[in-house]
């Protein structure tokens, strides 16, 4: 993953920090989202644009969830707050303005993946893959 350009608004966050998050959430954040974390612990991208389905949908990152109990872009109150609507061991990284999550599967088979889960659609209908690993995902914003 290359350095990527974003305005943090978390402060810095250890590794234990982000270890103490996987122990809370019962399951290990993939490395490379970990890495992410760990360098620039969320923010707001200077990139932030992303295609769903296509040309004509697309969306924006709107800022990167990041560890920092009682923000409002808390990555372990995102968890919480939707965890109810995603499969076991999703994550909510991200939301875009309308208030739709950039999730990451952590599932070992296929821990990396990156959806797009539209707020507004039935559960089990609302999550479109857009990338097939964190990095591709960072990569692919303009």
């Amino acid at each position: 993953m290359n350095n990527m350009n974003i305005e943090p608004i978390f402060g810095l966050v250890t590794d234990d920090q982000i270890r103490e998050i996987e122990e809370r959430l019962s399951f290990t954040i993939p490395e490379k989202y970990f890495q992410f974390l760990s360098k620039y612990n969320g923010g707001i991208p200077e990139f932030s644009s992303f295609i769903i389905t296509g040309e004509n949908d697309q969306s924006q990152v709107l800022v990167f969830y990041g560890i920092k109990k009682g923000a409002t872009y808390d990555l372990l109150n995102a968890s919480r707050s939707w965890k109810k609507y995603l499969p076991t061991a999703f994550l909510p990284i991200a939301s875009d303005a309308g208030g739709n999550q950039i999730v990451l599967d952590c599932n070992p088979e296929n821990a990396g993946a990156i959806y797009f889960m539209d707020h507004e659609a039935h559960p089990g209908k609302n999550l479109t893959k857009i990338a097939d690993s964190f990095t591709a995902f960072v990569e692919s914003l303009h």
